[in-house]
């Protein structure tokens, strides 16, 4: 059974912080001190875009609205009870289940044995199968 990761995130997160502020000491030593850039996020657009921008993003709020949030989140952006009810619990999660665990149901795999469909070469480039 794998073990449990919650902890990795609380873990991971210092040493990254660390490393960032590590190589940026080192971006402004060695080089044009440039801060390091922000990682991109998903449906993010700068409020100062051009004015092209504005139609994408007139189409990209139709678009996230087709999916009618109102009736799937709470005024606080949480997921209605309702919903969240439906989700499979236990072993019936996806990534819980032993079938699609790889490493809660191991069976060994049954394989003929290779050494049947071996080809005798006597010397490399003169056979072919």
């Amino acid at each position: 059974m794998l073990p449990a990761l919650g902890h990795v995130h609380r873990e991971v997160r210092p040493a990254m912080a660390t490393i960032a502020q590590d190589l940026a000491r080192v971006q402004s030593r060695h080089w044009a001190a440039r801060p390091l850039p922000e990682p991109p996020r998903t449906h993010r657009m700068s409020k100062s875009a051009p004015p092209q921008h504005d139609r994408i993003g007139v189409l990209l709020e139709d678009w996230m609205r087709s999916y009618h949030p109102e009736e799937l989140f709470d005024p606080e952006g949480r997921l209605k009870p309702e919903l969240r009810a439906l989700a499979p619990r236990g072993a019936r999660r996806m990534g819980a289940n032993p079938r699609a665990n790889g490493g809660l149901l191991l069976k060994p795999l049954r394989l003929p044995d290779f050494r049947k469909f071996a080809v005798e070469v006597p010397s490399p480039g003169t056979e072919s199968t």
